[in-house]
C-alpha cells in the first residue's frame, strides 16, 4: 500500500526516467534473461517465475533499489552487517551502491520481493480509469455469481441434545418425531432440551446456518419440505427436527445495492489485466532462457 503522496510521485518520477532510459538504451535485440526454475515447476509457477524475473530486471533498470526507502535500508543493513568495517567508514548512499555492486538487489530475497512487488504496483496503476456506471453494470451482469444473494430459509427447530440423552440419543429422537407428527411448529417447539441455540431462525442462507448448527446442517435444512416437521437432522449439538416457515430463493441485487462490492470487484480484475498486458510488452523485451537445477 502506499502511505503517503510521496510514494505516487516516486512512480512518476521513476516512469519518466525507465521510459527515457528505455528508449536511449534500447538494446539491438532482446535482451538475454535467465530464469531459474525447480525441476518439477508447474506451468503456471513457471509463468510466474518469469513475471518476477521481468519485474526484477524493470526495476533494476529503473534504478528503484536507490530510491525505495524500503530496499534502501534492507541494503544499507546488509552492508553493514557483511562487511562491518567498510561500511562504517561510508554513508548510506555509499552503502547501497556497494550493495549493489555485490548484486545484492538480486541475491536478498527480501530486497527482491519488494522490487517485484514495486513493479507491479507501477504496471497496476498505468492508465487506470474511473469505471463508469454502464461498466459496472455490464461487469455485474457478466458475474453474476460473486453477488447472487444465497437462498435462504426461516425455520423453527426441536432439539434432541446429545450430551442429554447420551446412548438413548437416536431412540429418543425418533420417539419425539412420531410426537411431533401430530403437533404444529409452535406446539411442538415446547418438546425441544433446553439450549442456548434459538428455537426461532430468522431468514439466514447455509452459510450463516452452518454458522451456529455446524457444518453440512444449512444444506439439510434448505433441503427440506415446507409446512411440516423434519428430521432428525445432525448437528454439533445433537439431533434436530425443523419446520420450515418460510423460504426465499437466491437473487442477484441491483447494482445500487452492491456497488461497492461490483467497484472492487472490477477494479481488481481491470489492474490484473493491466499488469498481465503491461507485462506482456515487459516480456517481449526479453529472450528467456529457463534453467532448471
Amino acid at each position: 500500500m502506499w502511505r503517503t503522496l510521496a510514494g505516487f510521485l516516486l512512480i512518476g518520477l521513476v516512469l519518466l526516467g525507465v521510459r527515457r532510459a528505455w528508449r536511449a538504451e534500447e538494446p539491438p535485440g532482446p535482451a538475454r534473461l535467465v530464469v531459474r526454475v525447480a525441476p518439477d515447476a508447474s506451468a503456471a509457477e513457471v509463468e510466474r517465475a518469469i513475471d518476477d524475473a521481468v519485474l526484477a530486471a524493470f526495476a533494476a533498470r529503473a534504478g528503484w533499489a536507490r530510491h525505495d526507502p524500503v530496499v534502501r535500508d534492507r541494503l544499507v543493513r546488509n552492508v553493514r552487517f557483511v562487511e562491518p568495517d567498510a561500511g562504517a567508514g561510508i554513508d548510506d548512499d555509499g552503502c547501497v551502491a556497494r550493495a549493489l555492486a555485490l548484486g545484492m538487489d538480486a541475491s536478498d530475497p527480501v530486497v527482491r520481493s519488494r522490487l517485484v512487488w514495486l513493479g507491479r504496483e507501477v504496471l497496476a496503476r498505468l492508465a487506470a480509469e474511473q469505471p463508469s456506471e454502464d461498466a459496472l453494470a455490464a461487469y455485474l451482469a457478466a458475474h453474476p455469481e460473486r453477488f447472487l444473494r444465497p437462498a435462504a430459509v426461516r425455520f423453527a427447530q426441536v432439539l434432541v441434545g446429545a450430551e442429554r440423552h447420551g446412548a438413548a440419543l437416536a431412540d429418543d429422537a425418533a420417539a419425539l418425531g412420531a410426537r411431533l407428527a401430530t403437533l404444529g411448529p409452535d406446539e411442538g417447539r415446547a418438546l425441544s432440551d433446553p439450549s442456548l441455540l434459538p428455537a426461532e431462525v430468522a431468514l439466514a442462507s447455509e452459510r450463516r446456518i452452518d454458522a451456529v448448527f455446524g457444518q453440512g446442517f444449512g444444506a439439510a435444512v434448505l433441503a427440506a419440505p415446507e409446512g411440516r416437521w423434519v428430521g432428525p437432522l445432525r448437528s454439533s449439538y445433537g439431533l434436530h427436527f425443523v419446520w420450515l416457515r418460510e423460504r426465499a430463493a437466491g437473487v442477484l441485487p441491483a447494482l445500487a445495492e452492491v456497488r461497492t462490492e461490483v467497484r472492487a470487484a472490477h477494479d481488481h480484475d481491470a489492474r490484473e489485466a493491466r499488469v498481465r498486458q503491461a507485462l506482456g510488452r515487459l516480456r517481449a523485451a526479453y529472450a528467456v532462457e529457463l534453467a532448471r537445477p
